[in-house]
This record gives C-alpha cells, sequence and structure tokens, in this order.
C-alpha cells in the first residue's frame, strides 16, 4: 500500500510540474533514439536465437575478442565473445573481484561446426531424446552470438556456489540475463541495459525487480540453449 500510494503522490505531483514533464519527455525521446539505434545498426544484438529459430551456418560476429586471465579466469585459452559483451563480462568481473570473487568464464563464442560437432557427440553417447534436452542442434545456439556465457563447472552445483548466488543478484546491474537458469548460463543485452536506467528513474525504483526478472524476455531471449 505504501508504495502505491507514494507512487500516485509522485505521478500526481509530476502533472502539476510542467519542468520535469518536460524533462522526462525529452528522456524518453533520448531512448527511443538510443533503442532505434541500436535495432537499426545489428540485427545480430537482439535477434532471437532457439530451437525454433536458428542462425546460418555461416554466421559469425566479427568483432569477437579473445578471453585471457584477468578480472575473471578462463578456463581454456580458445574462449571469445563479442566486443560489447567482452567489455561488459570484465566490468562484471571487476565488480565481483570488490566482493572478494573471482568469476571463471567457462564457455563463450561458438561456431557453426563446432556446435555441429558437440552435438552430434551428444547423440552418440546419450541418444537423441536426450540430447535435444540437454544440447542445442546447430544454428540453434545462443553461443554463436558471442554473447553468451556460461560460468564456472556448468553443472547445477554452480547454482549454489558464492559466485552464482553473486550472479543471480547482480548480473543484470552489468547488462546479463540468466537465460538457462540452473546452470548458470547469462546473456550480453543492450536493449536490456538501455532499459533499465530509464526504467529505475520513471518508477521510483518500484518496478526495478519487474524488469530484472524479464530482461530476457524484453530482448526476445526465452529459453536456454
Amino acid at each position: 500500500m505504501f508504495l502505491l500510494s507514494s507512487c500516485i503522490k509522485d505521478n500526481n505531483s509530476r502533472k502539476n510540474n510542467p519542468e520535469e514533464q518536460q524533462d522526462e519527455t525529452a528522456e524518453l525521446s533520448a531512448f527511443t533514439r538510443e533503442l532505434l539505434n541500436i535495432l537499426e545498426q545489428d540485427p545480430y544484438l537482439w535477434i532471437l536465437v532457439d530451437k525454433q529459430r536458428a542462425l546460418g551456418e555461416d554466421y559469425e560476429p566479427d568483432d569477437l575478442v579473445k578471453l585471457t586471465n584477468g578480472s575473471y579466469r578462463v578456463s581454456r585459452n580458445d574462449l571469445s565473445l563479442r566486443a560489447a559483451a567482452a567489455a561488459a563480462l570484465d566490468e562484471m568481473a571487476l565488480a565481483a573481484r570488490e566482493d572478494g570473487l573471482t568469476l571463471t568464464a567457462s564457455s563463450t563464442y561458438r561456431s557453426y561446426s563446432y556446435q555441429e560437432n558437440l552435438y552430434a557427440r551428444h547423440v552418440r553417447e546419450m541418444g537423441q531424446e536426450a540430447a535435444d534436452r540437454e544440447s542445442a542442434r546447430p544454428g540453434h545456439s545462443q553461443h554463436q552470438l558471442g554473447l553468451v556465457v556460461d560460468f564456472g563447472s556448468i553443472t547445477d552445483a554452480f547454482a549454489v556456489t558464492p559466485e552464482g548466488i553473486w550472479l543471480a543478484a547482480n548480473a543484470s546491474r552489468f547488462g546479463w540475463s540468466l537465460s538457462y537458469r540452473r546452470l548458470r548460463r547469462y546473456n550480453r543485452l543492450p536493449l536490456g541495459m538501455l532499459a533499465l536506467p530509464l526504467c529505475r528513474k520513471r518508477t521510483r525504483r518500484v518496478y526495478r525487480h519487474l524488469l530484472q526478472r524479464n530482461t530476457a524476455a524484453c530482448a526476445g531471449i526465452y529459453s536456454r540453449i
């Protein structure tokens, strides 16, 4: 009741304050321009990839950055992400370091051919039905976008580690969305990063938790890969 009445009071006060209304209109216009700019520049930053929608076998991001040990650890020396995602990972890892934790990136960009071989191995080892539950067919993996990181052990156990708990609480602050809750797989979502600050300011933080919980849906990423 307190939150609701506070929101109503704030909304009424804004109606009586033309300057504040103008500021909010200007900010909304600026946000809309930034959003349209993203949509026009690179559709692969927000394209939906899942079991029904696939990438072509020739798609490979042209701005992949090799990941190295630094603010975070890498489990292998062949990991890479798109430039924006790599920068966001570094920023998030630095924040985790300040809280005494070191994140470990275990799986990132995968080419179509890599996923093809991985999926075929799963089919051989566990059969078609189980492979479709545990893996993605080639072209249907979000990893091919270069915007995805699997952290830690990539097992159920990671969810309850200090790093897994920290990511669940903080990743959205850096533009990451949990797309596969059980294994702590995170997607870099530029649309979510634009929307979050605007939502905070316009709603006095009331709906902040809703946006954080639904960032993946806002960007069109709904299921694990």
